[in-house]
């Protein structure tokens, strides 16, 4: 009967608001009240969950059956909590306790992973249904992400380490060793930097450094971070793998060579170097030499749009879909082309003399005016910039690949690679 009688009230209170604006009723026999955040700002690149909760209050004198309903789910990966709620949250229409109770019911969400050079806003709602007939929606709930600080770090000669946050300005960081750096990457919180002399540095920050046992002399040119693991190529087919970053097992090729770069896919390790070498690894441990149809030596390597590109000696540019076999391009230089990388749609190789080459496809290339003459070691893209780094501290910057602007590094010793992390 009580529940017959709350049914007449409701029809009454709609007609009222049906018939008049000004009159000022409340038809709501369920409170949906946010607790604590839940609206989020992330930088790009940060990870940890997020926590969504909101208590639910019965304002009826009579108890209340609810069911509810995700509506928009455009949180990745968004997981319900129904807390101290007493209803399923796969059976609907659950007796939802004594009036006046309240209980706690909400989501978590790991923060999403999206494009790391643009703002994205992920929102969600919930409803609740009630055994009366009545809907209450949720407020929005959700996250935005945004992009955060970018440092860059150029290494060279000498130990020179190179920092700056926009790659115009940079600054001198002391790396306390006089071996040259010839590759730089940010893995597991913390950058690393190898070079000559087995040579492995860590950084948390950038600016200051800390030395690591390799248990090598061999010269480091490469390093890589995939599957749990750091792998670190260089001189004489030395390769070695840590999970920490600090203690190092030393694998050695049979087929004396030098290896100058690594990249990992969904396919496994592929790593390239002197005589046209290119080694194949499923796990970084073992590994198998595949026919590259080349005697000249692979520089560096990169994989994007489910292929290989390798480039090297005399403008040497090969592609492969597999990792196994490779099909020599036509680049239109003669020029050793050292680095490459991809990025807005477009392959981008450098190399001796300023040479800077693009292509779409991995095929068909294009040569660039850099404006410089001095070779250029590496180059990395982030933020809608790319940045190519060589000779006498020659550092280069360009939106497009095609119009490049040279940069005051503050230094003239040679640098070898270049990357960046958002902070």
């Amino acid at each position: 009967m009580i529940r017959f009688i709350h049914l007449i009230c409701i029809a009454i209170c709609l007609w009222f608001l049906s018939m008049s604006s000004i009159v000022l009723a409340d038809c709501s026999n369920l409170d949906i009240t946010p607790i604590g955040t839940i609206q989020y700002k992330r930088f790009i690149g940060q990870s940890g969950i997020l926590s969504y909760q909101f208590r639910l209050t019965n304002k009826l004198s009579i108890p209340l059956y609810l069911a509810y309903h995700t509506n928009n789910q455009t949180i990745p990966n968004l997981s319900v909590n129904a807390g101290t709620c007493p209803f399923a949250t796969t059976q609907p229409l659950q007796p939802y306790g004594q009036p006046n109770d309240s209980c706690i019911f909400g989501y978590t969400s790991p923060i999403p992973k999206v494009n790391p050079e643009i703002k994205k806003v992920f929102q969600d709602t919930f409803s609740i249904t009630d055994d009366l007939g009545y809907k209450y929606n949720s407020p929005s709930f959700g996250v935005t992400m945004v992009p955060g600080g970018i440092k860059f770090i150029a290494v060279g000669n000498q130990g020179t380490i190179l920092t700056s946050i926009n790659g115009n300005t940079w600054s001198q960081q002391a790396s306390g060793v006089t071996a040259a750096l010839y590759s730089v990457i940010y893995a597991n919180s913390q950058f690393f930097a190898v070079g000559t002399g087995g040579t492995i540095l860590t950084s948390t920050s950038g600016d200051n450094w800390n030395k690591q046992t390799s248990g090598t002399t061999a010269t480091l040119y490469a390093i890589t971070y995939a599957n749990n693991q750091f792998v670190a190529v260089g001189y004489g087919g030395t390769i070695l793998i840590s999970t920490n970053g600090k203690i190092w097992n030393k694998k050695t090729i049979g087929n004396p060579t030098v290896f100058f770069d690594i990249v990992h896919s969904s396919k496994g390790y592929i790593v390239v170097g002197s005589n046209g070498n290119i080694f194949s690894s499923s796990n970084g441990h073992s590994w198998n030499k595949q026919t590259s149809g080349t005697t000249a030596t692979l520089y560096a390597i990169t994989y994007a749009n489910n292929q290989f590109v390798a480039v090297g000696a005399g403008g040497t540019i090969l592609t492969s879909t597999n990792g196994n076999t490779w099909n020599q391009q036509t680049s239109g230089s003669t020029e050793n082309l050292l680095s490459i990388t991809y990025a807005d749609n477009q392959f981008v190789a450098v190399g001796a003399g300023g040479t800077i080459l693009t292509s779409t496809n991995g095929n068909t290339w294009n040569q660039q005016t850099s404006g410089s003459t001095e070779n250029l070691f590496s180059i990395a893209y982030v933020n809608k910039q790319y940045l190519a780094v060589g000779f006498t501290g020659t550092i280069l910057t360009s939106t497009n690949a095609i119009k490049w602007i040279k940069q005051n590094s503050n230094t003239s010793e040679n640098l070898f690679g270049v990357n960046f992390h958002y902070l």
